[in-house]
């Protein structure tokens, strides 16, 4: 056996074959944590930890036909342990918010720039063009995200405001 070692010899499976590489030495950790083995406490602290950080949010949706869409948005307020209802700003221009009304369920994915972990809850979501309720949202740092020239007028501004499944909130190593 030229170039191998005896202290590791090919095993052959029952029919002289080499057995598959699957199922060859000891199992696998799995690719991050499962978020069952976290405790509940500690992992609602962690996901609030994250969305209260995250300095955006990717909501996701799917349409009547089952096409998937995620866009990113910006949080209108400030996100406070217990808050059931999350309030973004998003933009018409770059996505289409139609298919909330006809499928409201949606998933919230929230990033953790400082660590390598990410959050994400899953909720019902409205969107509205109602500019009194953009206004009382509206900011210097909604401003600055939709650029130069942008006011809580613009007809591009949405207001997307999400409740959440408190229960739901899962946390994962990327």
């Amino acid at each position: 056996m030229a170039g191998r070692s005896p202290k590791h010899p090919v095993a052959k499976g029952h029919n002289g074959s080499r057995p598959s590489t699957r199922s060859c030495g000891p199992p696998r950790p799995p690719l991050s944590p499962p978020v069952v083995q976290m405790a509940q406490s500690q992992r609602v602290k962690t996901v609030n930890e994250i969305v209260r950080t995250a300095q955006t949010a990717t909501l996701t949706t799917r349409s009547a036909d089952g096409t998937v869409t995620q866009r990113g948005m910006i949080p209108a307020t400030s996100f406070e342990d217990g808050q059931t209802t999350l309030t973004f700003f998003g933009n018409s221009a770059l996505y289409n918010f139609e298919e909330i009304p006809e499928n409201s369920h949606v998933n919230l994915s929230f990033a953790d720039a400082e660590t390598p972990y990410n959050a994400s809850y899953i909720g019902t979501a409205k969107a509205s063009v109602d500019r009194r309720l953009i206004g009382q949202y509206w900011s210097n740092a909604a401003a600055a995200w939709y650029g130069e020239g942008v006011d809580q007028n613009d007809r591009r501004v949405v207001i997307i405001q999400v409740t959440i499944r408190p229960d739901s909130g899962s946390v994962d190593k990327s």
